[in-house]
């Protein structure tokens, strides 16, 4: 009997792991701070998480109508919530341990050529890199690096932590929420004056214990990655200032349009069962409008390119010149492949 019981637990334990495996692929719903790669220029936007999984991210952008979503590859990310995207899949690795691809283990998804970096062409010329005008230099990569400062690491106020909220006349407030003895909520605030001290939170009250010694007051400290300079190495052209000159060039014989997935997993890092399905984007609420079921999608998406390797891709057609197409991916890169590769729509 003991064993038995012993036997039920594990399962469920399993179970359990499971569950939160699937909810670390994607949290539909939950608004983040996304930083990332858009032509040549990298931007931050905070977006509304539709799904995410070891391949890549599904977002909404504010004010975008419901089945407005833009699919970005991890390539493409710099920071996810002021998280490394490696950080991130590293998370998701984890939750998944006894799933991932034991070819890649679960990191050969698909990712951009080392060799011809994702363009799919390569060259014996260089030009200066578009991003960083030959500098080499781009913003520090480091988690909360803001202009060469991050978030102090004592128990002081500082924006990164906490709940804040617009307060009439204050600016912003760190807010703590609590109930009154009647079961009423009520607000205890601190103006952003108070950022850098320590305050001490009682249940229903603060209480000031001084200014934090660690950052003397200020709420941040240097970064230690950039020296506190805000400056790192450019992600385009890998602090080497130049960038392959596809003007005069051809086709990368290490991938296929700048693409390379792993052949044992497909591209997806799992194995043993498919991925987690993509979580579907919440329903638009109307105030009095009945829900209405989602209308089923057409079962040939024009934006997806399908190539004879396996490969995927979402974008658009937009050149074809004899025996070359160009293509414009959804993440806005630019890939020029043979005709002989894409597949045939009926």
């Amino acid at each position: 009997m003991r064993g038995d019981a012993l036997g039920r637990l594990a399962g469920l334990a399993a179970a359990c792991f499971v569950l939160t495996a699937i909810c670390t692929f994607a949290r539909a719903g939950e608004r983040v701070e996304l930083k990332y790669k858009k032509k040549f220029q990298v931007v931050t936007e905070k977006v509304e998480l539709v799904s995410k999984d070891l391949t890549q991210i599904v977002f909404r952008k504010e004010g975008a109508a419901p089945g407005d979503t833009m699919t970005i590859p991890w390539t493409d990310v710099r920071s996810f919530n002021g998280q490394l995207p490696e950080q991130v899949l590293a998370d998701m690795r984890k939750a998944l341990a006894d799933r991932l691809c034991p070819v890649c283990g679960g990191g050969a998804i698909v990712t951009k050529c080392e060799r011809c970096r994702g363009t799919g062409r390569i060259s014996d010329k260089t030009m200066p890199c578009p991003a960083c005008k030959g500098t080499g230099k781009g913003p520090c990569r480091a988690p909360g690096c803001k202009g060469g400062r991050v978030p102090c690491s004592g128990p002081c106020i500082k924006r990164s932590e906490g709940d804040w909220e617009p307060w009439p006349g204050h600016g912003v407030a760190r807010v703590w929420r609590w109930k009154d003895a009647s079961g009423k909520e009520r607000l205890t605030r601190l103006g952003e004056e108070h950022i850098g001290e320590v305050w001490e939170f009682t249940g229903t009250k603060v209480v000031s214990r001084g200014r934090c010694e660690l950052c003397k007051g200020t709420g941040s400290a240097p970064c230690k990655v950039c020296g506190g300079t805000g400056k790192g190495e450019c992600a385009e052209c890998r602090g080497t200032g130049v960038v392959p000159d596809l003007r005069s060039s051809r086709p990368c014989p290490d991938c296929r349009g700048g693409i390379v997935i792993c052949k044992a997993c497909g591209g997806t890092g799992i194995v043993g069962g498919t991925a987690p399905p993509a979580a579907a984007p919440p329903a638009a609420e109307t105030p009095g409008a009945e829900a209405k079921a989602p209308e089923p999608k057409p079962e040939k998406d024009p934006n997806v390119i399908r190539l004879k390797d396996g490969t995927v891709l979402r974008g658009k057609i937009m050149m074809s010149m004899g025996k070359e197409v160009i293509v414009k991916t959804e993440a806005g890169q630019i890939l020029k492949l043979d005709r002989d590769q894409i597949v045939a729509e009926p």
